[in-house]
C-alpha cells in the first residue's frame, strides 16, 4: 500500500509536469490519459504511514490509544522488572544484570539452584542447565496486558489496511 502511495505521487507529479510543458504534446497525447491522480486518496494513505513506511500511531484514534497504553504498560513493567532484578542481584540469585524476552514476555535469568526461591513461571532453561528463565509472578499480569494489547494493535492495523485496500480495489483505471 505504501508503494501504491509512491506510485500515486509519481503519477500526479508526472501529470503536472506534462501539463506545464509546451513541447511535450506527443507525450501528453500518448501517456497523460493513462496516468491516475487522486490527491484525496494520497492524503488518506499518507495519514496511515510514516515516512519510513511504518503504520502511523495516528492512523486511527483506536490505534493511538492502544499504542499509548502499550507504552504506558511497558514503562510500568520496566520499572517493576528493574526493581525485581536489583533485589535478586543483591542476593546473587540472577546470572546476569539483564532481562530477556521469551515469546514476548519479560523473563529473568535466574541461577538454577535458586529457581525455587523466585516466585514465577519458568519459561525455559539454558543449554547448560545453569540458568532458568523465569517470568516473575509480579509481572505476569502486566505481561498478559501488554500481550493482549499487542493483539488488539495487530487487529486494528489489519482493519485499517483492509479499509484502505478496499478503497484501492474500487479504483477503475
Amino acid at each position: 500500500i505504501y508503494s501504491v502511495l509512491k506510485l500515486l505521487e509519481l503519477s500526479r507529479n508526472l501529470i503536472n509536469f506534462l501539463k506545464n510543458k509546451d513541447n511535450c504534446d506527443k507525450l501528453k497525447e500518448e501517456f497523460a490519459h493513462k496516468l491516475y491522480s487522486n490527491k484525496n486518496l494520497e492524503n488518506e494513505i499518507r495519514s496511515i504511514f510514516t515516512e519510513t513506511g511504518e503504520i502511523n500511531d495516528n492512523a486511527s484514534t483506536k490505534l493511538r490509544e492502544i499504542r499509548n497504553e502499550i507504552r504506558e504498560k511497558n514503562f510500568i513493567l520496566q520499572k517493576v522488572i528493574n526493581r525485581i532484578l536489583k533485589e535478586l542481584k543483591d542476593i546473587s540469585y540472577v546470572q546476569g544484570d539483564y532481562v530477556t524476552l521469551n515469546e514476548g514476555r519479560v523473563v529473568l535469568p535466574v541461577k538454577a539452584e535458586h529457581k525455587r526461591h523466585v516466585k514465577g513461571f519458568i519459561h525455559s532453561e539454558s543449554a547448560t542447565g545453569q540458568t532458568v528463565y523465569i517470568e516473575p509472578a509480579e509481572t505476569l499480569e502486566l505481561n498478559n496486558e501488554i500481550l493482549s494489547l499487542s493483539f488488539a494493535e495487530k487487529r486494528e492495523i489489519d482493519r485499517i489496511l483492509t479499509v484502505i485496500t478496499k478503497k484501492l480495489s474500487e479504483i477503475s483505471l
